[in-house]
């Protein structure tokens, strides 16, 4: 695969602005009611000519024609004012009055959509309330990350502070001060990992256009992360299984793929209980290449799996098992980027299985 932008383009659809019914009807009527007007106005006229004829005042006649003039351009200007404000000036009032609101933060704004006679203030219309309903989910969706972010840096935060202003005291025992010297430590590298995790979501997030593009041998790179865990999966007596077509490659970001394994990868050993099985296959998959990392923990229950890929989200309500809820962000995002599937597998109590199909 080479490397390409995450998002397809999709062809730019011709907007096609077809007059309705109403502006046709409205049209007609107009060009009606001015022809009766015109007639009616002849008729006076004519009228009128006919006594003047009889007079022989060729005064009156000028002023007779001078006022026909004028009153048909008073009914012309009076039907052109009335149809400018209700078919231009009223719409456009509120587009108006809608986009400072939206702009002032007001993202509940909607405007009234015609089901039927529409036209092309109509689409304008439409257009406004799917932009503030894009903006009010936006919203939302910021409002709950700066809560989550706060809520995640709470804790660390508060075991660093308490634990140096413990620090500070001088009846410590060598232990306690290692104690809780480590807890200072632990607590920082976690901000630290967290702060860092939230930069690169943010990189992920807002890059549109992938420029860099190695050729990458799956079964290769899989062997080199598992290998950084080494000291984490020797200690629980996890046992490794390797199921690799070496041949396999794909055209990507190097660093970018190695953020994918690595989260999954961390999940699985982290989640595996002692003496477990953690299991990576690398094959193809519907003729696209594909990679799967399976583990024996306990499971994810079925009313958690559509979350799980969500930030800051963790399954584990009690925080039993450190983390912060930005590794399976991380891999979708890239997922995305790239245009790859990302599905989970799962039973409680059997373990679960991770499958990224690439191409």
């Amino acid at each position: 695969m080479s490397g390409r932008s995450g998002k397809e383009k999709k062809p730019r659809k011709k907007i096609r602005i077809r007059y309705s019914m109403f502006s046709f009807y409205w049209i007609v009527g107009l060009f009606i009611m001015m022809g009766i007007s015109i007639l009616y106005t002849l008729t006076v006229y004519q009228r009128l000519a006919d006594y003047l004829e009889t007079t022989d005042s060729e005064t009156a006649e000028f002023w007779l024609g001078l006022g026909t003039f004028l009153f048909l351009c008073l009914l012309f200007t009076v039907v052109i004012v009335v149809t400018r404000r209700v078919t231009v000036k009223n719409p456009i009032m509120k587009i108006l009055d809608a986009t400072k609101r939206i702009g002032s933060g007001d993202f509940s704004v909607r405007l009234p959509e015609k089901r039927r006679f529409r036209n092309e203030y109509d689409l304008i219309f439409e257009n406004i309330n799917r932009l503030a309903e894009e903006l009010s989910g936006i919203e939302t969706l910021r409002q709950d990350f700066v809560a989550s972010v706060s809520h995640e840096f709470k804790a660390p935060l508060a075991v660093i502070q308490s634990s140096g202003a413990i620090l500070l005291r001088d009846d410590l025992s060598p232990e306690d001060r290692e104690k809780y010297a480590r807890n200072v430590s632990d607590s920082a590298k976690r901000l630290a990992a967290m702060i860092t995790n939230i930069l690169k979501l943010n990189k992920i997030e807002t890059q549109k256009i992938l420029t860099k593009s190695d050729r990458v041998m799956l079964a290769e790179q899989l062997r080199e992360e598992i290998l950084l865990f080494e000291p984490e999966w020797e200690k629980k007596r996890i046992a490794i299984g390797i199921e690799a077509d070496d041949d396999l490659c794909v055209y990507a970001d190097r660093e970018l793929l190695s953020l994918i394994w690595t989260n999954l990868l961390s999940n699985a050993f982290k989640f595996t209980p002692e003496n477990g099985t953690v299991t990576v296959t690398v094959q193809k998959k519907d003729g696209r290449p594909s990679v799967s990392v399976a583990d024996t923990g306990p499971g994810i229950p079925p009313e958690q799996r559509e979350r799980i890929f969500e930030k800051f989200y963790q399954g584990d309500a009690a925080h039993v098992t450190p983390g912060n809820g930005l590794g399976l962000a991380l891999v979708k995002s890239v997922a995305d980027l790239y245009g790859y599937t990302v599905t989970v597998e799962s039973e409680p109590g059997k373990g679960s299985t991770f499958t990224v199909v690439m191409g």
